[in-house]
């Protein structure tokens, strides 16, 4: 399935102005264009001001989706409420028997968030699984035509931080999320160089 940034939109902006009005994304898609994902296709849309049909569910959908949510006990939400910032979404949606999606339809009805401290953990977890691998793309050479094209794709107004700037505010941010993934890495590489000797 193509990503947007690999589709010759000229092909298909007449067909998304002429019926993407009446259809839904994924109809417009799985008629017009199969390979091109709809994540794509909605960002296609937005940039050229269309407005697609919302989607309005057939009774069979309808029965569906109440069937599924009337499988969802007290009990196995309030499992939720306790566990979600222990376990990841992934083993939640496991041990409770739905699919990550339906967990995900579940938490955002029943208002269940992460607290400050799962935040943190699932920060954490997100870190350790990354330090120590190897880099999917090290060792991978671009080719100056390669490098070349990506500068031009990215240039000047293409770049979606063109004349807007940073605030103080965000600055200060970014400026310490920095710090604490350096100070980070630079633990977990002391920690290394100690087991290691």
């Amino acid at each position: 399935m193509s990503s947007g940034k690999r589709v010759n939109w000229s092909l298909f902006d007449d067909l998304l102005k002429q019926y993407l009005p009446s259809m839904t994304i994924v109809s417009w898609a799985s008629r017009y264009a199969p390979d091109i994902s709809t994540k794509a296709v909605g960002a296609r849309a937005r940039k050229l001001g269309i407005v697609p049909a919302r989607y309005c569910p057939t009774e069979e959908h309808k029965k569906a989706i109440s069937k599924a949510i009337s499988k969802e006990t007290p009990q196995m939400i309030q499992f939720v409420r306790d566990n979600i910032d222990i376990h990841s979404r992934q083993k939640l949606a496991k041990l409770i028997g739905l699919s990550q999606a339906r967990l995900h339809d579940l938490m955002n009805r029943h208002n269940i968030k992460l607290s400050k401290e799962g935040h943190e953990r699932a920060r954490e977890a997100s870190r350790s699984a990354s330090l120590g691998k190897r880099p999917w793309n090290k060792d991978g050479h671009l080719t100056e035509e390669t490098k070349a094209k990506i500068s031009l794709a990215v240039s000047g107004e293409k770049n979606g931080q063109y004349g807007r700037g940073m605030t103080e505010e965000e600055k200060e941010r970014w400026r310490k999320t920095y710090q604490s993934n350096r100070a980070h890495k630079i633990d977990f590489v002391v920690a290394e160089t100690k087991s290691d000797t």
